[in-house]
């Protein structure tokens, strides 16, 4: 019986992407912040190192959309390599992104 040899698709790792985005609430559009999102996929936390620009949501412990005021998440410090890292675990299906720009770093 003959052994196949597998190879790696991707030897050197494939590169996460990188995009600045806009992210809004479902039910009025509203923006909420802008993001520098990391990876494919959905939006599941909001870490705070990576908000665009000043932002004041960072002071509050729930987040909440400012115009139809829909609770959006909550507030979560969690320590990982003894780092302290704050977020907003986001509730499923309260926010979308646009794109605004691809291929940051």
């Amino acid at each position: 019986m003959k052994k196949l040899m597998s190879y790696d698709r991707y030897p050197h790792g494939k590169r996460k992407a990188h995009m600045e985005v806009e992210i809004k609430c479902t039910d009025c559009a509203t923006t909420i912040c802008q993001y520098d999102k990391e990876g494919y996929g959905p939006i599941g936390k909001i870490i705070f190192k990576s908000i665009l620009g000043e932002s004041e949501i960072k002071d509050k412990k729930e987040l909440e959309c400012q115009k139809c005021e829909k609770l959006l998440g909550k507030k979560v410090i969690a320590f990982e390599n003894k780092e302290k890292v704050e977020f907003f675990k986001m509730y499923p299906g309260v926010i979308f992104y646009k794109v605004l720009q691809k291929g940051r770093k």
